[in-house]
């Protein structure tokens, strides 16, 4: 019988504190008018087979319980709401082993919704405006297409992972430097450095900000 790779998954990573958390929860699986569509029937025209997977931390520390899902989660926790693409096997590994002593690394492979790796720290870039759910199909076709994604995902066996190739547009950013936004529509929360949950900056814009929490090793 020939090998057939887990499907991915798709994680949507939340705050219950995050307000923008809350808007995009009312399109993940509810299309918000009939001319439109939810985030998970956008992402599943592109990929029919894809996996869901949501978690939701109490606060925007990011902490949640570590034996109701992968304990490496919360290496992402930078800023909410946080939208990943995981290799199949590595998602299915990680949940095989739930609890404080998974050793599981959710890093290789894995596909962050305006974010990347630059040197062991997670950056914000904004390309795909999450309030949109063509932009997240927008951004799964190009997931899927990552070298790296392919690699973990197909493994040694030569499985080619069915994808449509995409056009991105940027649009304009919509954070400057992470922690100040540039206007108040932004559409993740920022991390900051601060030990107060939600806060107002100094401009009189409100902005819900998080304690930075160490990625772990």
């Amino acid at each position: 019988m020939a090998y057939s790779a887990p499907e991915p998954t798709v994680v949507l990573y939340k705050s219950s504190m995050c307000r923008h958390c809350t808007a995009l929860s009312n399109i993940w699986d509810t299309a918000p008018s009939k001319d439109d569509e939810s985030v998970t029937g956008a992402l599943k025209k592109v990929y029919p087979k894809l996996r869901f997977y949501v978690l939701t931390a109490k606060d925007n520390t990011g902490r949640f319980d570590e034996n109701t899902a992968p304990k490496d989660i919360v290496r992402y926790g930078k800023w909410y709401p946080m939208i990943l693409l995981i290799p199949g096997k590595t998602w299915d590994a990680a949940m095989s082993k739930l609890g404080p002593k998974n050793d599981v690394e959710l890093v290789d492979g894995v596909q962050i919704m305006n974010g990347f790796w630059d040197k062991g720290e997670l950056k914000y870039q904004q390309k795909f405006d999450i309030r949109k759910s063509a932009e997240f199909a927008k951004w799964l076709k190009e997931a899927l297409e990552n070298e790296d994604f392919k690699r973990v995902q197909n493994g040694s066996n030569g499985i080619v992972v069915p994808t449509i190739p995409a056009q991105s547009h940027p649009i304009q950013p919509l954070l400057t430097n992470i922690v100040r936004p540039a206007n108040t529509n932004m559409s993740f929360i920022a991390a900051g450095n601060t030990d107060k949950y939600p806060s107002v900056d100094s401009s009189g814009d409100n902005i819900c900000s998080m304690r930075i929490i160490s990625r772990p090793r």
